[in-house]
């Protein structure tokens, strides 16, 4: 049996060794067993309980088992700090022969196993890093796909590497049509060109285009945070929107203007009328008083609704100010022609008869 494994004896990080059916050593030899304190001498003629830990050969025992009921087997043990790969294979002189031996292998794995640990951890620091990575990226694609801007990244020859469906929408094209190339939809502005110059200069570009009846503010640039250096930014701004709202603001102001206007005049006429005190008619004088009231109150009421539209915003409807005050119906237009016809007897001119 010795001269069978007798260069087993400088087996590198590891041992060969031998049992029989009470798991005794009939043969141990390997450097890996000086590295542990052991040696053949030691183990020869031992068994494993009397070497061993009794839960480290709880634990080998029936993989042992096995390998004297004729299998092969393979299993991994720790022992402190160190692991140990074990092959156990029945040994047989022929192959009708009782399994009387087995030879078992062992292989310090810890280098390997503590490698094998750090390259999962890195495999899973990869992993998470990857992960918040298609995340975040998941997150601007995102918010870049719902904003109402244009935004698009051209390489320097015009070949379109992004594009939000509000870029498309603005520029007139679909995603396939970018593979033909940086469109030139505007006529007071190239844009293929104006990309390859802020290429070349790694400056930055903005002109304001008209698109029909849409009004467009185009900027370029070379952020450095772009994966290639020589890409371009670029933001297209529809300005359109703003006009509009310009404009329902220009609506709104008129028409409060106007709305104020009218009691304005109204009041300003029936006090004028009270001023020259030369109307000793009681009923005259109180209509008049109680009409400026009621004025006073619509133009209260106006003023609350234009404060309470300062506080909340406007939005792009026009607000009612149309009340249903007395500036519009038959009775105040009586009512004024009678107050212009009262002062002009007087040899007057009051405000509101002068703009009637």
């Amino acid at each position: 049996m010795k001269s069978c494994f007798e260069d087993s004896l400088n087996f590198p990080n590891g041992s060969v060794n031998v049992f029989d059916r009470d798991l005794r050593y009939i043969f141990a030899g390997g450097r890996g067993l000086e590295e542990v304190g052991l040696s053949s001498k030691v183990l020869v003629g031992k068994t494993l309980a009397e070497v061993f830990q009794k839960e480290s050969v709880d634990f080998v025992a029936p993989y042992y088992r096995r390998a004297f009921a004729g299998e092969t087997v393979e299993f991994e043990l720790s022992l402190g700090e160190q692991t140990y790969s074990i092959n156990a294979a029945p040994l047989r002189e022929h192959d009708d022969d009782d399994i009387r031996t087995i030879v078992a292998v062992t292989l310090n794995i810890t280098d390997r196993k503590q490698a094998e640990k750090e390259r999962d951890q890195l495999l899973g620091l990869e992993q998470a890093a990857r992960a918040e990575a298609e995340a975040v990226q998941a997150r601007l694609r995102t918010i870049l796909n719902n904003l109402t801007e244009g935004v698009l990244v051209t390489n320097p020859r015009g070949h379109v590497l992004f594009a939000n469906p509000a870029a498309e929408d603005m520029l007139g094209m679909t995603s396939g049509e970018f593979s033909e190339g940086l469109p030139n939809p505007w006529e007071d502005f190239h844009l293929p060109e104006a990309v390859a110059h802020c290429a070349k200069s790694k400056g930055s570009v903005e002109a304001q285009v008209r698109y029909g009846e849409t009004f467009l503010r185009v900027k370029l640039e070379c952020p450095a945070g772009l994966s290639n250096p020589g890409d371009v930014l670029v933001v297209i701004q529809d300005l359109s929107e703003g006009d509009r709202l310009e404009a329902n603001q220009q609506r709104f102001l008129a028409n409060a203007a106007h709305q104020l206007r009218t009691p304005t005049m109204a009041i300003m006429g029936a006090a004028e009328l009270l001023a020259t005190g030369e109307d000793e008619n009681s009923a005259v004088r109180g209509r008049l008083l109680n009409h400026i009231f009621s004025e006073g109150r619509r133009m209260q009421r106006l003023s609350d609704a234009l404060l309470r539209l300062s506080r909340v915003g406007l939005d792009l409807r026009e607000p009612n100010l149309k009340g249903s005050g007395t500036a519009g119906n038959r009775s105040d237009r009586a009512f004024y022609r009678k107050c212009r016809a009262q002062t002009q007897y007087r040899g007057r001119w009051c405000l509101c008869a002068r703009r009637s």
